[in-house]
């Protein structure tokens, strides 16, 4: 009876993670679109503007490349569950 019940435990705990993941890649393609608008107004604003412009907007920009491309991981799992999936714990 125990082992039908982890059994049934293992089988929803996949399901919401395999879920949640769904949600999170179709979320993030949307992002990626509005982060390149963003970048390349930024560019333009920065191209076009006069320097004192350029100045304050070059780190705008900067922070805004590195926060897309700083996500490592999968969102939403803890760092043991991550690491095994990545095949760091066991090989």
């Amino acid at each position: 009876m125990k082992f039908l019940a982890v059994l049934v435990l293992l089988g929803v705990f996949t399901f919401l993670v395999s879920a949640q993941l769904f949600l999170l890649i179709s979320a993030g393609s949307g992002d990626d679109e509005a982060t390149e608008a963003e970048t390349t107004a930024a560019t333009t604003t920065t191209t076009t503007a006069a320097p004192t412009t350029a100045t304050t907007a070059a780190p705008t920009t900067a922070t805004t490349a590195a926060s897309t491309t700083a996500h490592k991981g999968i969102l939403g799992l803890p760092k043991w569950l991550q690491d095994y999936l990545k095949g760091k714990l066991f090989p």
